[in-house]
Protein backbone atom coordinates (compact mmCIF):
# COMPACT_ATOMS: atom_id res chain seq x y z
CA UNK A 1 0.00 0.00 0.00
CA UNK A 2 1.33 3.44 -0.94
CA UNK A 3 1.85 6.15 1.64
CA UNK A 4 -1.10 8.54 2.00
CA UNK A 5 -1.91 11.95 3.40
CA UNK A 6 -5.09 11.60 5.47
CA UNK A 7 -7.78 14.10 6.34
CA UNK A 8 -9.22 13.33 9.79
CA UNK A 9 -12.84 13.80 10.80
CA UNK A 10 -16.28 12.26 10.97
CA UNK A 11 -17.32 14.11 7.78
CA UNK A 12 -21.09 14.00 8.27
CA UNK A 13 -22.49 15.78 5.22
CA UNK A 14 -19.08 16.28 3.56
CA UNK A 15 -19.91 19.99 3.59
CA UNK A 16 -17.85 23.04 2.57
CA UNK A 17 -15.76 22.90 5.74
CA UNK A 18 -14.92 19.23 5.16
CA UNK A 19 -14.19 19.94 1.52
CA UNK A 20 -11.60 22.54 2.55
CA UNK A 21 -9.82 19.79 4.55
CA UNK A 22 -9.99 17.37 1.66
CA UNK A 23 -8.61 19.93 -0.79
CA UNK A 24 -5.72 20.68 1.55
CA UNK A 25 -5.12 16.94 1.82
CA UNK A 26 -4.95 16.73 -1.98
CA UNK A 27 -2.53 19.66 -2.10
CA UNK A 28 -0.14 18.07 0.38
CA UNK A 29 -0.40 14.72 -1.40
CA UNK A 30 0.47 16.34 -4.73
CA UNK A 31 3.52 18.00 -3.15
CA UNK A 32 4.78 14.76 -1.60
CA UNK A 33 3.75 12.22 -4.25
CA UNK A 34 1.47 10.40 -1.81
CA UNK A 35 -2.04 9.04 -2.20
CA UNK A 36 -5.00 10.92 -0.74
CA UNK A 37 -7.19 9.54 2.01
CA UNK A 38 -9.79 10.27 4.66
CA UNK A 39 -10.19 8.69 8.10
CA UNK A 40 -13.78 8.51 9.33
CA UNK A 41 -15.75 6.39 11.79
CA UNK A 42 -18.59 3.92 11.34
CA UNK A 43 -20.53 5.32 14.30
CA UNK A 44 -20.73 8.87 15.60
CA UNK A 45 -18.63 9.32 18.78
CA UNK A 46 -21.64 10.80 20.60
CA UNK A 47 -23.30 7.37 20.53
CA UNK A 48 -20.67 6.08 22.94
CA UNK A 49 -19.81 9.27 24.81
CA UNK A 50 -23.36 10.50 25.47
CA UNK A 51 -25.37 7.34 24.87
CA UNK A 52 -27.20 8.63 21.79
CA UNK A 53 -25.96 9.76 18.37
CA UNK A 54 -27.28 12.86 16.59
CA UNK A 55 -29.56 12.42 13.60
CA UNK A 56 -26.98 12.18 10.83
CA UNK A 57 -27.03 13.96 7.50
CA UNK A 58 -25.67 10.95 5.59
CA UNK A 59 -25.64 7.20 5.92
CA UNK A 60 -22.15 5.64 6.23
CA UNK A 61 -22.38 4.43 2.62
CA UNK A 62 -23.33 7.88 1.34
CA UNK A 63 -20.55 9.46 3.39
CA UNK A 64 -17.94 7.14 1.88
CA UNK A 65 -19.29 7.74 -1.62
CA UNK A 66 -19.06 11.53 -1.17
CA UNK A 67 -15.55 11.30 0.29
CA UNK A 68 -14.40 9.27 -2.69
CA UNK A 69 -15.19 12.28 -4.88
CA UNK A 70 -12.20 14.00 -3.29
CA UNK A 71 -9.79 11.29 -2.15
CA UNK A 72 -8.74 7.89 -3.42
CA UNK A 73 -8.77 6.07 -0.08
CA UNK A 74 -11.46 6.10 2.62
CA UNK A 75 -10.80 4.28 5.91
CA UNK A 76 -13.88 3.76 8.09
CA UNK A 77 -12.91 2.78 11.63
CA UNK A 78 -15.14 1.47 14.43
CA UNK A 79 -15.70 3.93 17.26
CA UNK A 80 -15.80 1.50 20.15
CA UNK A 81 -14.58 1.53 23.74
CA UNK A 82 -11.05 0.68 22.63
CA UNK A 83 -11.01 3.66 20.24
CA UNK A 84 -12.49 5.91 22.92
CA UNK A 85 -9.70 5.03 25.35
CA UNK A 86 -6.83 5.28 22.84
CA UNK A 87 -4.40 8.15 23.60
CA UNK A 88 -4.15 10.62 20.74
CA UNK A 89 -0.48 9.83 20.04
CA UNK A 90 -1.25 6.10 19.83
CA UNK A 91 -4.10 6.85 17.42
CA UNK A 92 -1.75 8.66 15.04
CA UNK A 93 0.90 5.96 15.49
CA UNK A 94 -1.67 3.33 14.54
CA UNK A 95 -2.60 5.22 11.36
CA UNK A 96 1.07 5.45 10.38
CA UNK A 97 1.68 1.78 11.13
CA UNK A 98 -1.49 0.13 9.85
CA UNK A 99 -2.68 2.52 7.12
CA UNK A 100 0.66 3.90 5.89
CA UNK A 101 -0.14 7.48 6.87
CA UNK A 102 2.53 9.95 5.73
CA UNK A 103 0.87 13.16 6.90
CA UNK A 104 -2.34 14.54 8.34
CA UNK A 105 -4.88 17.33 7.90
CA UNK A 106 -7.60 18.28 10.38
CA UNK A 107 -9.87 21.18 11.23
CA UNK A 108 -9.02 23.70 13.92
CA UNK A 109 -11.92 22.40 16.07
CA UNK A 110 -11.09 18.70 15.67
CA UNK A 111 -10.43 16.68 18.84
CA UNK A 112 -9.38 13.05 18.98
CA UNK A 113 -7.96 10.42 21.28
CA UNK A 114 -8.70 9.74 24.94
CA UNK A 115 -11.03 12.41 26.37
CA UNK A 116 -10.58 14.38 23.15
CA UNK A 117 -7.16 15.48 24.31
CA UNK A 118 -5.72 15.52 20.79
CA UNK A 119 -6.19 18.73 18.80
CA UNK A 120 -4.85 20.56 15.78
CA UNK A 121 -1.80 22.00 17.50
CA UNK A 122 -0.79 18.65 18.97
CA UNK A 123 -1.25 17.05 15.55
CA UNK A 124 1.13 19.63 14.05
CA UNK A 125 3.63 18.99 16.85
CA UNK A 126 3.44 15.25 16.14
CA UNK A 127 3.97 15.78 12.41
CA UNK A 128 6.90 18.12 13.03
CA UNK A 129 8.60 15.63 15.35
CA UNK A 130 8.04 12.76 12.89
CA UNK A 131 9.08 14.77 9.84
CA UNK A 132 5.63 14.48 8.28
CA UNK A 133 3.61 17.14 6.46
CA UNK A 134 0.63 18.39 8.41
CA UNK A 135 -1.96 21.14 8.23
CA UNK A 136 -4.79 22.56 10.32
CA UNK A 137 -7.55 24.18 8.28
CA UNK A 138 -9.48 27.09 9.83
CA UNK A 139 -13.25 27.10 10.03
CA UNK A 140 -15.19 27.96 6.90
CA UNK A 141 -18.06 30.45 6.90
CA UNK A 142 -20.93 31.27 4.56
CA UNK A 143 -22.45 34.74 4.94
CA UNK A 144 -20.76 35.02 8.33
CA UNK A 145 -22.13 31.71 9.64
CA UNK A 146 -19.72 28.92 10.55
CA UNK A 147 -20.24 25.85 8.38
CA UNK A 148 -20.71 22.76 10.55
CA UNK A 149 -22.56 19.47 10.49
CA UNK A 150 -24.49 20.56 13.58
CA UNK A 151 -25.73 23.72 11.86
CA UNK A 152 -26.74 21.78 8.75
CA UNK A 153 -28.58 19.17 10.86
CA UNK A 154 -30.52 21.97 12.55
CA UNK A 155 -31.50 23.42 9.18
CA UNK A 156 -32.59 20.00 7.91
CA UNK A 157 -34.62 19.35 11.04
CA UNK A 158 -36.40 22.69 10.61
CA UNK A 159 -37.17 21.92 6.96
CA UNK A 160 -38.32 18.40 7.84
CA UNK A 161 -40.52 19.64 10.67
CA UNK A 162 -42.25 22.05 8.30
CA UNK A 163 -42.86 19.11 5.95
CA UNK A 164 -44.04 16.81 8.73
CA UNK A 165 -41.07 14.50 8.21
CA UNK A 166 -37.80 13.55 9.87
CA UNK A 167 -34.75 15.09 8.25
CA UNK A 168 -31.82 13.21 6.82
CA UNK A 169 -30.07 13.80 3.53
CA UNK A 170 -28.45 11.24 1.25
CA UNK A 171 -27.93 13.54 -1.71
CA UNK A 172 -28.61 16.99 -3.10
CA UNK A 173 -30.10 17.42 -6.55
CA UNK A 174 -29.17 20.48 -8.54
CA UNK A 175 -32.30 22.11 -9.97
CA UNK A 176 -30.72 25.16 -11.59
CA UNK A 177 -27.40 26.25 -13.06
CA UNK A 178 -27.17 29.96 -13.71
CA UNK A 179 -30.04 30.87 -16.01
CA UNK A 180 -30.99 27.26 -16.68
CA UNK A 181 -33.43 25.08 -14.79
CA UNK A 182 -34.51 21.45 -14.92
CA UNK A 183 -37.02 22.41 -17.63
CA UNK A 184 -34.07 23.10 -19.95
CA UNK A 185 -32.42 19.74 -19.25
CA UNK A 186 -32.60 16.50 -21.23
CA UNK A 187 -32.25 12.96 -19.94
CA UNK A 188 -29.45 10.69 -21.08
CA UNK A 189 -32.05 8.55 -22.84
CA UNK A 190 -33.26 11.56 -24.84
CA UNK A 191 -29.71 12.49 -25.83
CA UNK A 192 -28.85 8.92 -26.90
CA UNK A 193 -32.06 8.70 -28.93
CA UNK A 194 -31.23 11.99 -30.67
CA UNK A 195 -27.71 10.75 -31.38
CA UNK A 196 -29.17 7.78 -33.23
CA UNK A 197 -31.25 10.17 -35.36
CA UNK A 198 -28.26 12.25 -36.42
CA UNK A 199 -26.63 15.65 -35.96
CA UNK A 200 -29.77 17.68 -36.66
CA UNK A 201 -31.67 15.93 -33.85
CA UNK A 202 -28.81 16.48 -31.42
CA UNK A 203 -28.56 20.16 -32.32
CA UNK A 204 -32.31 20.53 -31.76
CA UNK A 205 -31.76 19.61 -28.10
CA UNK A 206 -29.11 22.25 -27.60
CA UNK A 207 -29.88 25.72 -26.32
CA UNK A 208 -28.50 28.55 -28.48
CA UNK A 209 -25.24 30.14 -27.34
CA UNK A 210 -26.98 33.51 -27.07
CA UNK A 211 -29.18 32.18 -24.26
CA UNK A 212 -26.17 32.40 -21.92
CA UNK A 213 -26.01 36.16 -22.47
CA UNK A 214 -29.69 37.11 -22.39
CA UNK A 215 -29.20 39.36 -19.31
CA UNK A 216 -27.07 41.66 -21.51
CA UNK A 217 -28.80 44.36 -23.59
CA UNK A 218 -29.18 43.59 -27.30
CA UNK A 219 -27.39 45.61 -29.96
CA UNK A 220 -28.38 45.20 -33.63
CA UNK A 221 -25.64 46.46 -35.94
CA UNK A 222 -25.58 47.58 -39.56
CA UNK A 223 -23.67 45.49 -42.17
CA UNK A 224 -20.67 47.85 -42.23
CA UNK A 225 -20.38 47.71 -38.42
CA UNK A 226 -20.67 43.92 -38.65
CA UNK A 227 -17.62 43.93 -40.93
CA UNK A 228 -15.75 46.06 -38.42
CA UNK A 229 -16.50 43.44 -35.78
CA UNK A 230 -15.28 40.61 -38.01
CA UNK A 231 -12.06 42.50 -38.71
CA UNK A 232 -11.49 43.51 -35.10
CA UNK A 233 -11.74 47.20 -35.95
CA UNK A 234 -13.30 49.69 -33.50
CA UNK A 235 -16.28 51.79 -34.56
CA UNK A 236 -16.07 55.38 -33.30
CA UNK A 237 -18.95 57.66 -32.26
CA UNK A 238 -21.33 54.71 -31.98
CA UNK A 239 -24.81 55.97 -30.96
CA UNK A 240 -25.38 53.80 -27.87
CA UNK A 241 -24.68 54.02 -24.15
CA UNK A 242 -21.42 52.68 -22.74
CA UNK A 243 -21.64 49.07 -21.61
CA UNK A 244 -21.42 45.43 -22.56
CA UNK A 245 -23.77 44.09 -25.24
CA UNK A 246 -24.80 40.92 -27.02
CA UNK A 247 -24.76 41.65 -30.73
CA UNK A 248 -26.89 40.54 -33.68
CA UNK A 249 -26.66 41.54 -37.32
CA UNK A 250 -29.49 43.04 -39.35
CA UNK A 251 -30.66 39.54 -40.30
CA UNK A 252 -31.09 38.62 -36.64
CA UNK A 253 -28.06 36.31 -36.42
CA UNK A 254 -26.26 36.29 -33.07
CA UNK A 255 -22.68 37.44 -33.64
CA UNK A 256 -21.15 37.65 -30.19
CA UNK A 257 -20.25 40.19 -27.51
CA UNK A 258 -19.06 43.77 -27.77
CA UNK A 259 -18.26 46.67 -25.48
CA UNK A 260 -18.89 50.39 -25.89
CA UNK A 261 -16.61 52.71 -23.97
CA UNK A 262 -16.52 56.44 -24.60
CA UNK A 263 -18.67 56.00 -27.70
CA UNK A 264 -16.24 53.48 -29.24
CA UNK A 265 -17.62 50.03 -30.10
CA UNK A 266 -15.13 47.15 -29.87
CA UNK A 267 -15.59 43.42 -30.32
CA UNK A 268 -15.12 41.27 -27.21
CA UNK A 269 -15.79 37.80 -28.61
CA UNK A 270 -17.38 36.45 -31.78
CA UNK A 271 -19.30 33.18 -31.95
CA UNK A 272 -19.56 33.04 -35.75
CA UNK A 273 -17.05 32.52 -38.55
CA UNK A 274 -15.51 35.71 -39.87
CA UNK A 275 -16.59 36.68 -43.37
Amino acid sequence: MNKAIYALGFFDGVHAGHQALLKECCRLAAETGCDTGAITFRDHPDALVFGAPPVLINTPADRERLLHRFVSRVVTLPFDRKMLDTPWQDFLDMLCRDYHAAGFVCGDDFHFGYRGQGNGQLLLNYCRAAGLPGAVVPEQTVDGTRVSSTHIRTLLEEIAAAMGQKGTMSALRRTAAGLYTEADAHTLEEILAAKEQGTAALEALMLPVESVFTPLPLLVVEPWVEQHLYNGCPTSRYPAADGRYRVRNAAGQFLGLANINGGVLRVEKLFVERN
